[in-house]
Parts: C-alpha cells; sequence; structure tokens
C-alpha cells in the first residue's frame, strides 16, 4: 500500500503536470528537451521507490 502511495504521489503527479505540458502547442524545443529530461528523472526516482519498497 505505501509503495502505491509514494508511486502516485511523487511519480505519477508530475507526470501528469508534464503530459499536461506536452498537450500544449507553445514551447520552444529547449523546453521540451528539458521536460524530457525531467521525465527520465521522475522514471529514475520510480524505479528506486519500487528497490526500496522491495528491500524493506
Amino acid at each position: 500500500m505505501q509503495l502505491a502511495v509514494d508511486l502516485t504521489a511523487f511519480c505519477a503527479v508530475p507526470l501528469a503536470a508534464l503530459a499536461v505540458f506536452w498537450a500544449q502547442d507553445d514551447h520552444g524545443r529547449l523546453m521540451v528537451a528539458l521536460s524530457v529530461l525531467e521525465a527520465l528523472a521522475v522514471a529514475g526516482l520510480a524505479s528506486q521507490v519500487v528497490r526500496f519498497a522491495r528491500a524493506a
């Protein structure tokens, strides 16, 4: 249960914000590149959350 809460709070919310950003049409290449890096960082965070949940 705690894993689901952590993934929702720390991973799903930022990914939802990125999806809203990507749905807009008026942003430059730099912002898209930075948002892709942010999505990769969130994916890395999600993997760490799952990894530490398995260890506990």
